[in-house]
């Protein structure tokens, strides 16, 4: 038979000894935890050989200098001296402040977000959603290879339709790699075609290469620059010899034979330009599925690029066609 039940509290069973529980008061409802959570991803600085990469630009005064001893047999004049006690100076400073950016700047990736804070008076933390970073970008200069780091670039979709960039210079390629993996891993699943390789760089190409302005641009912005670095060595190029006797023989020619064959020249240098330029920008390009969620572009002979974007955040395609394309 079931225990009997008593009649002033109904659906109540009494306890083992038959009697019911005394009542107690009510208990004054728990009060939650108003500690946010902290994250516990630990803070990551940058490769300290960023500091040799913010040395690079010292090469191009380095060497006119060497080529200044060079062509005076030696001497080297009192403009020179005052040249590299400004290039000592400046590496002094440009060392100092590449420390104090390297020390006071840190990086980690939480559950959502990729933070930065960087600073030494002013401190700065800058803070993105891991679900606005549109594509993540690896760039290597010749300089950045030689020392084995890279340059990510992490493009991000802003509230105004437009969007912003955040730069982490610079990184070894390996952890380069992993923080990639780490910003793209919360995109949503997409779809990638039975072939991921969706196009390669195809060698025919090499035919459009020279249908460009800077197939005429380029030869005047090379002579340029040849020319202001003669100029920065105390070097006049008007005065030289062979110079002097080439224009003096352009002048004496027939204009009508001697100017269409310049042009000729300019064009066939300008071609040559195009194409090496096309061959270093897109050398071993590929565009292809890594996973079923991120595409990959890849190019870059001396300089490498590695850009990678998750399918489902493409938002459009740009079509550019030049006028002798």
């Amino acid at each position: 038979m079931s225990a009997p039940r008593d009649p002033g509290t109904p659906g109540r069973a009494p306890t083992a000894s038959g009697m019911l529980p005394t009542a107690q008061p009510d208990a004054p409802p728990s009060t939650p935890a108003t500690t946010p959570p902290t994250s516990t991803a630990p803070w990551r600085r940058l490769d300290p050989r960023t500091l040799l990469v913010h040395c690079g630009w010292m090469g191009a005064p380095l060497a006119s200098l060497a080529l200044t001893a060079l062509a005076t047999g030696g001497r080297i004049t009192t403009g020179a001296w005052i040249t590299l006690a400004a290039i000592a100076a400046s590496f002094a400073v440009v060392t100092t402040l590449g420390l104090i950016r390297w020390a006071r700047t840190e990086f980690r990736v939480t559950a959502d977000t990729l933070e930065v804070r960087s600073g030494l008076l002013n401190r700065r933390l800058r803070s993105v959603p891991l679900r606005r970073i549109r594509n993540v970008d690896l760039t290597a200069s010749p300089l950045h290879r030689l020392l084995g780091v890279t340059v990510l670039r992490a493009g991000t979709a802003g509230s105004g339709g437009g969007g912003s960039e955040l730069s982490l210079e610079a990184l070894t390629v390996a952890e380069a790699d992993r923080l990639r993996a780490e910003l793209l891993a919360r995109a949503e699943a997409g779809g990638a075609a039975d072939d991921p390789v969706v196009a390669r760089i195809s060698w025919r190409w090499l035919r459009y290469a020279p249908l460009t302005f800077w197939v005429v641009g380029g030869v005047f912005v090379a002579a340029g620059s040849v020319y202001r670095a003669l100029d920065g060595m105390g070097i006049e190029p008007w005065k030289l010899g062979f110079v002097q006797r080439a224009f003096a023989e352009f002048g004496a020619s027939a204009l009508w034979l001697t100017v269409p064959a310049a042009l000729l020249v300019v064009l066939a240098l300008g071609s040559v330009g195009a194409i090496v330029l096309y061959v270093e920008n897109w050398w071993n390009y590929s565009l292809e599925w890594t996973d079923a969620r991120s595409l990959r572009v890849r190019r870059g002979l001396f300089t490498t690029r590695s850009v990678t974007i998750e399918g489902a955040r493409l938002r459009g395609v740009l079509l550019r066609e030049p006028l002798l394309l």
